[in-house]
């Protein structure tokens, strides 16, 4: 369900756009769930920690839910846009609560079959997602790429209520805790900071020279002050007790985890621009259908998916990772720079080509962060690396699609100008990316299709960036085989909670023990 909510809506922003006439929001479609995730991924460990497991799951789900009902009946482009964020509050509790449960449940020996199996459901629903939300959109309408979630998620409670019987707690220590002494176990500062932070930062690329100039003051605040709570996040990491810190110190020491977070950063900046404005291209310059935009994504999603399960195969055979990581971004610089060479006459046979090169070369090292950071660290220490990358997934998608979505208001307004000054910009970015043809004039339809084009182009320049810097940031993974590496060390349960576990005393650890 997380892995088709993620996929579902880019093959429906451009209908979404349609019903609102808001196609300068189109960013915050994504952004916005992107920007809650992130925001809230470093505390729902520790809520597991303090409360029933099934409990919070459920409690994830329903959030979820909620989010899902209010995109699926918003009246307005703020409504959707605020139920896609409640939906990210719950899609990152589900996740990390999903390996939690697994963790709690199932033998160590039979663990790995289970992650496998979650994966494979993950990777299933992403495919599905674009061909699912075309046919959907285009057969009945986009709202109910949202309403199909609620008997989804309704079986899903319903069946872990049912079902899910985690062990007794060997400890009572948190049991004994009152409410208030739980919640005084938050580092509520360092997350509101943090949160703050990220949400000052993104508003500040998302209006910047478009809604306002980016010498304007207010972009010029959001910007210091973004990064000044930033600064402030990290130094209270530093100044807290480690055991409660949520990244601690010693994790960050580590050239592998600094270098594998900021590689994941690079790469899935890249990979959001590319699934969030693509179906633009594909509907705004080809006149392609929702269920159209969604078969034609396949080849880049299937891509995908064969390049992580290769590369992961090839690792494991080999033993080395960092290999793969570094022809990774050096073939995804390559397909990035051909993506920006597509025009509105590409034929099909050679943009079809780009997206299957993309998808398999991002593919090879997009797991590989993953596997460094647990090759390097010791068991204690795994889901801080762990988290840190997953989060830095989630703050690169999110600045980054709020990035491309200001460069192409920007592009489309200059080349407007230039080509077309009798269209107004204001009228065109009051209709969706799917009415162009009913936007302007017919005589000027090409032309303005051809700067529609040309803006899109300009923001597949952000990717070849960012593929180029996790190419040069690959340097730096540390070159260690896992076929070598602390053959001694037992496995831990507490590396698949996802984050701070580590954050806890270690009498509270004794529960997931």
């Amino acid at each position: 369900m997380v892995g088709l909510d993620a996929s579902i809506v880019a093959t429906a922003n451009p209908k979404i756009t349609d019903d609102f006439n808001s196609l300068a929001d189109v960013g915050w479609y994504g952004s916005a769930f992107q920007l809650t995730v992130c925001a809230t991924q470093l505390s729902w460990g520790k809520v597991y920690m303090l409360f029933p497991v099934k409990r919070v799951f459920i409690g994830s789900v329903f959030l979820f839910e909620v989010g899902s009902l209010i995109s699926a009946a918003a009246p307005s482009s703020s409504v959707f846009i605020a139920g896609r964020a409640i939906s990210g509050v719950g899609s990152a509790g589900m996740t990390g609560g999903s390996l939690l449960i697994i963790a709690q449940c199932v033998p160590l020996q039979s663990r790995p079959t289970f992650i496998a199996m979650i994966g494979a459901m993950e990777a299933i629903g992403y495919i599905m997602g674009p061909l699912l939300g075309g046919a959907i959109t285009d057969k009945a309408s986009w709202r109910w790429c949202f309403w199909i979630n609620l008997p989804v998620g309704a079986i899903t409670a319903i069946v872990m209520q049912i079902l899910l019987k985690p062990p007794q707690s060997k400890s009572n220590t948190l049991s004994s805790l009152t409410i208030l002494e739980k919640l005084r176990r938050f580092d509520w500062f360092g997350a509101l900071t943090l949160s703050a932070g990220i949400l000052s930062l993104i508003l500040a690329l998302q209006w910047g020279g478009s809604k306002y100039s980016w010498t304007d003051a207010r972009i010029i605040v959001c910007l210091v002050f973004g990064a000044l709570l930033l600064i402030i996040f990290f130094v209270i990491q530093t100044l807290i007790s480690q055991q409660k810190a949520t990244i601690p110190l010693r994790v960050m020491k580590s050239r592998s985890v600094v270098f594998g977070t900021l590689y994941s950063f690079s790469l899935s900046s890249a990979l959001a621009i590319w699934t969030y404005y693509l179906p633009l291209w594909f509907q705004g310059v080809k006149d392609a259908s929702a269920l159209g935009t969604g078969v034609m994504l396949l080849p880049a999603i299937l891509g995908l998916v064969m390049g992580v399960v290769v590369g992961s195969l090839l690792v494991t055979r080999i033993g080395y990772y960092t290999p793969f990581a570094i022809v990774s971004g050096i073939l995804a610089t390559v397909a990035a720079g051909l993506l920006t060479r597509l025009e509105v006459h590409t034929p099909q046979p050679e943009w079809i080509g780009y997206l299957i090169f993309i998808g398999i070369s991002c593919g090879l090292g997009f797991q590989q962060p993953q596997i460094a950071v647990q090759t390097v660290l010791e068991d204690p220490d795994v889901p801080a690396g762990t988290s840190l990358i997953f989060f830095s997934q989630s703050v690169g998608s999110a600045i980054f699609i709020s990035l491309g979505n200001s460069i192409f208001l920007n592009r489309l307004i200059v080349f407007l100008k230039e080509t077309a000054p009798e269209v107004s910009s204001d009228t065109l970015l009051s209709h969706g990316a799917t009415t162009l043809k009913t936007a302007v004039p017919a005589e000027l339809l090409e032309t303005v299709v051809v700067a529609y084009n040309n803006a899109i182009s300009h923001v597949f320049f952000a990717p070849v960036a960012m593929c180029i810097l996790a190419a040069l940031l690959s340097l730096g993974i540390e070159f260690k085989s896992i076929k070598t590496a602390k053959k001694t060390r037992k496995p831990s349960r507490r590396s698949l909670t996802l984050s701070y576990i580590q954050t806890l005393p270690l009498d509270d650890l004794q529960m997931i023990e």
